[in-house]
């Protein structure tokens, strides 16, 4: 496809799998004062046999920290030339994938792309969505570029997808920034999945995707409950725990850029009711879950923001209980698919899905109906998405929809 931003390759929309598992799960052991890997790690890697992984040597210090020793040699072991490290101490992220385009190149079977380490050992790209090298003419036709919680800077792993040094993914990327003991399952799609929706009372567009995609002819329970009317009535999160052991988990809910693990069913000043938080989602549940945030902020799994991490500025990478995205990979998600940046999405009822929605349902969509495992499912989504919104006119509208464009990311395994 030819378009604005360059030459993107369309996979397959194939259902084919690369494996099928007996069980979801398998024991994991505590070993030397470390958190053994359980064998589905390892299964997953010998079995997905047409990825590629991006890492370092300082990844490979936490990891092997975490999980001992022989970690790191048991994955060169069984991954090969499929293994890829960036060089120590990388000046930027450009420094970082160096030689990476000519090594997807020579593996021309490779389906994606998986980074092990978190941004500060493998480093994520700081995107600038209205750059006019991305856009022409956007950011001078803004009214008011900054006017914008992010200055409109996101943070993005596509560059790692980039087989032909376009600066552009021609492959789809999922990153690993913790290996939890208890890994989840690879992705297969079941013939009877379970769903759990939940959605602010503004965002009533997420009604139609869950109930033709997820749980037909189902609804999303709402933050507030419409019976609720205010504080009085309130007495905590929505959701129990126990509630996110489901294969599908959707979430429309608003959140804020800090490390505070609260998403909220309403927004502005006043009463804000607290859908989930920390206390949901680092409770006592394990599924090897796919999940998608339509959050802002929802996908960080590290600080500062990105309008933020400009030239000498240190990133540090956030601990599971600080990022909603670790915490579900933590208890075994496969993957969660969410936003590093606000998220502009239609808070009034429309007819056509508009700003970043479209992404929501060309996921699930890609999930649901074609089987797609969620880092490739992501990857054809924005596929589709670009070339919906090159009609879009409007300057402002245009920059919010190349920043949930740019912002989409898909943290965990995603395979």
């Amino acid at each position: 496809m030819d378009c604005i931003l360059g030459h993107i390759e369309l996979l397959p929309a194939s259902p084919v799998r690369d494996l099928v598992i007996d069980s979801m799960y398998a024991p994991f052991s505590i070993r030397m004062g470390r958190l053994a890997v359980d064998s589905g790690f390892w299964n997953a890697i010998e079995r997905l046999e047409r990825l590629f992984y991006v890492t370092s040597n300082a990844a490979m210090k936490k990891f092997k920290d975490k999980h001992g020793e022989d970690f790191e040699a048991r994955l060169v072991e069984m991954l090969g030339d499929r293994l890829f490290y960036i060089p120590d101490a990388p000046a930027d992220v450009f420094d970082a994938v160096g030689e990476l385009p000519a090594e997807l190149q020579r593996h021309r079977s490779i389906r994606g792309v998986v980074i092990l380490g978190d941004y500060a050992t493998v480093p994520s790209r700081r995107i600038e969505c209205t750059d006019p090298a991305l856009l022409q003419n956007l950011h001078a036709s803004l009214a008011n570029p900054g006017n914008d919680d992010d200055a409109w800077w996101v943070w993005n792993d596509d560059l790692y997808g980039d087989r032909i040094g376009n600066l552009l993914p021609e492959l789809p990327v999922s990153r690993l920034p913790i290996i939890p003991a208890m890994v989840g399952a690879p992705f297969v799609p079941s013939a009877r999945p379970s769903a759990l929706g939940l959605r602010a009372s503004e965002f009533p567009f997420a009604d139609t995707i869950y109930g033709d995609l997820l749980d037909p002819p189902g609804a999303m329970e709402q933050s507030p409950p419409l019976a609720m009317s205010g504080p009085a009535s309130w007495d905590g999160p929505i959701l129990d725990p126990s509630q996110l052991a489901t294969d599908w988990v959707y979430l429309v809910l608003h959140g804020l850029s800090g490390a505070d693990m609260e998403l909220t069913g309403t927004s502005g000043p006043g009463w804000r009711p607290v859908a989930i938080d920390g206390s949901v989602v680092g409770g006592a549940w394990q599924a090897p879950a796919v999940a998608f945030g339509g959050v802002c902020w929802g996908a960080l799994v590290a600080d500062p923001i990105a309008r933020y991490a400009g030239p000498g500025s240190t990133v540090e990478a956030r601990a599971i209980e600080e990022s909603f995205p670790l915490e579900f990979i933590d208890h075994g998600a496969n993957a969660f698919v969410g936003f590093t940046a606000l998220h502009h999405i239609p808070d009034v009822p429309v007819t056509d899905l508009i700003l970043g929605a479209p992404i929501h349902r060309y996921f699930w969509e890609n999930v649901t109906q074609h089987g797609l495992a969620p880092a490739e499912a992501l990857f054809q989504a924005k596929v589709t998405f670009i070339q919906d919104l090159l009609e879009d006119a409007d300057s402002l509208a245009l920059a919010e929809e190349m920043k949930a464009f740019w912002s989409a990311t898909c943290i965990g395994f995603g395979w």
